[in-house]
């Protein structure tokens, strides 16, 4: 069988392996499980490898945390569990709250849930083809690092990831799927879009440190908003002067690949209001031997 699973919060967050977080962090978990990982445990699944599976199952960071055990004869009904939330919620995430707010999107999904359950299983396969809609754990409180808290014990990983996930929605924060790296977050505030976590493109800051989704995502919304900038129009001409210059051969890619570099440096610094717009322009020409126009 599967240990008791619990969880406790207290003010909007649940205390995980010694701190505390916003709840939700353990829906996101599930939700960010690798493909690849999920397809690992379902091959374990139809081949019958339960003792394998129930091994792997534990290292889940949507496990792992909650308990310390997982039974052979338990396996796959906690892969079943996981599974279902999967696409239940990212259904919901993507299609009802993406739209409304979380009371209206909550309202929409019940009432259509019938009808999307149906769906789901034609299209998904799921083995476990029902989300539970309504939750009874065994509920009591207690202090916890001189906090009140609400403890939570649930029979199934099923039901402790929909419980942790509406508790998210009743704060008016669930998780979101970042834009830049696809993975789920639990936001801080409502109108936060991007997570905090590494950028996948690869660009640096200027201490050499890979840059954040978020601090990616704040250019690209500026870029979007001041389109027409002189910050901008300064950037893309010297970046197009770089690309001519390495179609042309007088430069090498690796050249052109630390000069453009550096240009998004300079960008950021003039978007950051360290330079004005000319400061930046005359920075880029010098950097890029541009020639500037005679005045007539």
């Amino acid at each position: 069988m599967i240990e008791k699973l619990w969880l406790a919060y207290s003010k909007g967050e649940m205390l995980l392996e010694g701190q505390w977080l916003p709840a939700g962090q353990m829906a996101a978990a599930a939700l960010n499980c690798p493909r690849e990982i999920i397809s690992e445990l379902e091959n374990l699944y139809r081949s019958d490898d339960t003792a394998m599976l129930a091994r792997r199952l534990r290292t889940l960071d949507c496990i792992r945390p909650v308990t310390g055990d997982i039974s052979e004869e338990m396996s796959k009904d906690v892969l079943d569990d996981i599974v279902c939330f999967r696409v239940y919620i990212r259904y919901f995430l993507t299609r009802f709250c993406a739209k409304q707010d979380e009371a209206e999107a909550l309202d929409s999904f019940l009432h259509s849930f019938d009808a999307l359950s149906a769906q789901l299983r034609s299209e998904e396969n799921l083995r476990r083809t029902v989300l539970p809609t309504e939750l009874h754990p065994e509920m009591g409180y207690r202090t916890m690092d001189g906090r009140v808290c609400e403890c939570f014990v649930f029979d199934s990983i099923g039901q402790l990831l929909l419980h942790d996930v509406m508790r998210a929605l009743e704060n008016g924060m669930p998780p979101r799927c970042c834009p830049s790296c696809g993975k789920y977050f639990v936001p801080e505030k409502s109108n936060v879009v991007y997570c905090s976590g590494i950028a996948p493109d690869g660009e640096l800051d200027e201490e050499g440190k890979p840059k954040t989704c978020r601090s990616v995502g704040a250019r690209k919304t500026y870029e979007k908003r001041s389109g027409g900038s002189d910050i901008m129009k300064a950037y893309s001409a010297a970046c197009g002067r770089i690309y001519t210059r390495k179609s042309r051969g007088t430069i090498i890619p690796q050249m052109a690949k630390r000069l453009l570099t550096r240009c998004a440096e300079l960008r950021d610094q003039a978007i950051a209001g360290k330079m004005t717009a000319a400061e930046l322009e005359e920075e880029l020409f010098q950097l890029t031997g541009g020639r500037r126009r005679r005045k007539a």
